[in-house]
């Protein structure tokens, strides 16, 4: 079971050294087990996340209960960083004595990446909206439907972002209109950057979009 997950499963004694890593370890960060096996925490984790891990140890062998949820980075071999979320639970003797530590480690970098793409894209998003005080920011899905709407520019024009979010262009707007904007939303999500006006409501709208 240990060999075929895919998660990295170890163990560490109270000091927080390595006595065990499963074989996956070698593939997941790089390291052959015996550059491990005898190594701290503190030899692998962020300098910024070893109070974490070592309170998290810590928790389970004072405790003597299972935790979960704790998030460090992890350095590869390469030098890379890789974030990782790990359980624990403490190991006990057959007098009910704790004498080890065995973790569960999945590799979460993916999920943090994309949670960082989405702040830095909010922040971006506040900048524009920000220096644009009669404009409004959309944001599509790639069924090209509204996930995210804001700006002055929408009261102006009788809409709340309730009224768009989960929709089509053309759900939203008439004929005239949506037809334009669909078409230029093809553009988009073919990786074109372009720029288009449109008359709503007795006033003209410049567009500007990026896929």
């Amino acid at each position: 079971f240990i060999e075929n997950a895919n998660d990295i499963i170890y163990q560490v004694n109270p000091d927080g050294i390595f006595t065990y890593v499963s074989p996956n370890w070698v593939e997941i960060l790089g390291y052959q087990l015996d550059e491990v096996i005898g190594k701290g925490v503190a030899d692998f984790v962020h300098q910024d996340d070893i109070h974490l891990c070592l309170d998290f140890l810590n928790l389970v062998l004072s405790t003597g209960e299972k935790q979960s949820g704790v998030e460090y980075r992890v350095r590869h071999k390469n030098g890379s960083w890789k974030w990782h979320v790990s359980n624990g639970s403490p190991l006990k003797d057959e007098n009910g004595n704790i004498f080890s530590y065995m973790g569960i480690a999945r590799d979460i970098t993916e999920k943090k990446q994309n949670e960082q793409a989405a702040r830095e894209l909010n922040q971006r998003f506040q900048t524009i909206i920000k220096n644009l005080p009669n404009g409004a920011v959309f944001l599509f899905d790639k069924d090209m439907k509204y996930i995210h709407v804001e700006g002055s520019a929408l009261k102006e024009v009788g809409l709340e972002p309730e009224m768009m979010i989960g929709k089509t262009v053309t759900e939203v707007f008439p004929p005239e209109i949506s037809k334009v904007a669909y078409k230029n939303q093809q553009r988009l999500f073919e990786g074109e950057t372009c720029f288009f006006e449109l008359e709503f409501s007795g006033n003209i709208y410049a567009n500007w979009g990026q896929g």
